[in-house]
């Protein structure tokens, strides 16, 4: 598993939509933070957004005009989605270094929004299912809840997480400690 700083194809965004997230005039300043994000990340790389509905890319159309991103760069992704954590429940990318460069798979963690705390979380869980269908992926399914965020790793086989985020009921309370710890090695 490649750690943060191995060189990437793209980041992976969310566009932000959801007004229980951002209620009131929230919605309206994290749009403003998400331009400059762009403007600054497509300067150097290429962006994959999840815009979710067609009433949230029009509006997200509407606030590209204007800007410093740079178009050629940034991908709209119109499949549906639940929030902009896309760290938490976006791929999380394994690879080994072939004869012609670096070949590709994911592990489809699932993610049940911290536990449950914010249903739905279904189209959010459907995002690495639906890179592996876009970009020709093999998929690999570990079988456990598991948020991006939640773990760190070096690119050596060495991973780091916090038993209170795998161990909690809340996520794989069907497994126990050795379980998870087998199925990250694996």
């Amino acid at each position: 598993m490649p750690p943060e700083w191995h060189p990437h194809a793209a980041t992976l965004m969310s566009w932000p939509s959801n007004p229980e997230t951002w209620p009131d005039e929230r919605l309206e300043r994290v749009e403003k933070v998400y331009i400059r994000i762009l403007e600054a990340l497509t300067r150097h790389e290429h962006v994959l957004l999840i815009t979710g509905s067609l009433a949230t890319r029009r509006r997200l159309e509407e606030r590209l005009q204007g800007t410093a991103i740079t178009k050629a760069h940034l991908h709209l992704w119109d499949v549906p989605g639940n929030d902009v954590w896309a760290r938490d429940f976006g791929p999380i990318m394994v690879g080994r270094e072939g004869t012609s460069g670096w070949d590709y798979a994911i592990n489809n963690f699932h993610h049940n929004a911290w536990g449950g705390k914010y249903p739905p979380y279904d189209a959010d869980d459907a995002i690495p299912r639906r890179l592996c269908t876009r970009y020709d992926l093999t998929k690999y399914e570990p079988g456990i809840v598991l948020e991006g965020g939640s773990i760190d790793t070096n690119g050596a086989g060495a991973l780091l997480t916090t038993e209170s985020v795998l161990l909690n009921p809340n996520r794989n309370p069907e497994l126990s400690r050795t379980q998870i710890e087998q199925r990250l090695r694996d």
